[in-house]
């Protein structure tokens, strides 16, 4: 648990497309909006395997991360949760490909999930949707901020 201080937390996340070039995206429960296949990376972990183990928990598909599109961090990604808790988030972004499994949102922290063209995208989590507009427009190069 978090608890009431504020502390630096790691979220990484992946975008995964379809044939078409669609970007999966999965419905939160925890707001409603939409946002990347992410969570936060655990004791243990490495971003690569945050973004494995997150896409088959929420999604039970299996992804494999292929290219680092960027890391986001700063006082503008600054979180004050409703409970008190305050985080600043350090993103970390892959372009991952589907490798395996069958979609299969889990109901508890992903509602459903669909693939969406880049210029249609549905209301998102707001942190979510700034980074994946900034790997969006500098797609030749990653992005440090």
């Amino acid at each position: 648990l978090v608890g009431t201080s504020r502390m630096l937390t790691v979220g990484v996340g992946g975008i995964v497309r379809n044939a078409a070039g669609h970007i999966l995206l999965t419905k939160r429960a925890d707001s409603g909006l939409w946002g990347l296949p992410a969570g936060v990376m655990e004791l243990g972990e490495t971003p690569a395997g945050t973004v494995v183990r997150e896409a088959r928990e929420e999604l039970g598909i299996e992804v494999r991360p292929t290219r680092l599109l960027g890391v986001f961090s700063g006082p503008q990604y600054q979180l004050k949760y409703p409970d008190g808790n305050e985080v600043q988030v350090t993103s970390v972004l892959f372009e991952c490909e589907w490798v395996g499994g069958s979609m299969r949102p889990d109901g508890v922290e992903a509602l459903d999930a669909a693939f969406f063209a880049a210029t249609a995208l549905p209301p998102m989590f707001w942190v979510h949707e700034d980074i994946l507009r900034r790997a969006l427009a500098s797609p030749d190069t990653a992005i440090f901020i």
